[in-house]
């Protein structure tokens, strides 16, 4: 490795992370990373964060993390503000601050990050941190769904679905909902299975929707497991297989589960 590169060192850290070509090894990633932020680079500084904030190959100090996510903002890291906004949004190892959050957001995106997009626009939803604006969380979904993000899709989706502050269309979000499943959101399988079971946008197929709630359900989605149970139950006519899955659920966690299981004397 050429020492005078200053990114070598973190494209080196990368690949003993992922074990491609050389044995996996966290601790030498780290002392990589490590050298990679003293040549002052910003994505070196940024994975040593998440080390830190992860507890990966060291002990988890949210403290650390933060200094090293400030020192790659400032040198100019899209990702590092993402993940600082995130620990402002769920007060990990910072005080809760929803408005320092949405800067750090509104930050990363200006530099181009795609999760950020979502985060941002789910805030504007919701106007937590943010004053209220439909318009702006449209706005920023579809610039995440550009960005290729996993589940912008699915929440440009649901608001189609809703129709919030657009004219609902199903269709518009069947096709969102089945980009965000081939890139891995799994809340998006559920929604997609959701317009099958319905007949939504297209036409009703129960067996595609039991397939689709089976796939979001091994993926641990527990809405699928909840309307997997409710698939068997009322359409498919298997009370067993419909307890089965409501059981599923409410181990999983969900909150109606227990009371659909009494009243179907599963």
């Amino acid at each position: 490795m050429d020492r005078g590169d200053a990114l070598a060192p973190n494209n080196l850290a990368n690949l003993y992370v992922d074990g491609l070509g050389v044995a996996k090894d966290m601790l030498k990633a780290k002392e990589l990373y490590e050298i990679g932020v003293e040549k002052g680079d910003k994505s070196a500084a940024c994975n040593l964060g998440n080390m830190y904030h992860d507890g990966l190959a060291v002990a988890q100090d949210f403290q650390k993390a933060r200094e090293l996510y400030e020192m790659a903002i400032a040198r100019g890291s899209a990702e590092a503000a993402a993940k600082l906004g995130y620990m402002y949004q769920r007060g990990r190892g910072v005080a809760r601050d929803l408005e320092k959050a949405g800067e750090l957001f509104q930050l990363a995106v200006e530099r181009g990050d795609a999760g950020a997009t979502n985060n941002l626009g789910g805030m504007y939803q919701l106007g937590k941190g943010v004053a209220q604006d439909v318009h702006k969380t449209k706005e920023l979904y579809e610039m995440g769904t550009e960005r290729g993000d996993g589940c912008a899709p699915k929440n440009l989706g649901d608001i189609y679905y809703d129709g919030l502050g657009v004219v609902p269309d199903f269709r518009k979000s069947r096709k969102l909902y089945e980009i965000a499943r081939s890139r891995g959101c799994a809340d998006a399988i559920n929604s997609l299975a959701w317009l099958y079971h319905h007949g939504l946008g297209v036409s009703q197929n129960f067996l595609k929707a039991r397939e689709l709630y089976e796939e979001a359900s091994g993926q641990g989605d527990i809405d699928g497991m909840f309307n997997l149970a409710l698939l068997y139950k009322h359409d498919l006519s298997s009370g067993k297989f419909a307890c089965e899955w409501m059981a599923k659920a409410k181990d999983a966690g969900d909150g109606q589960a227990a009371s659909k299981l009494a009243e179907w004397h599963c």
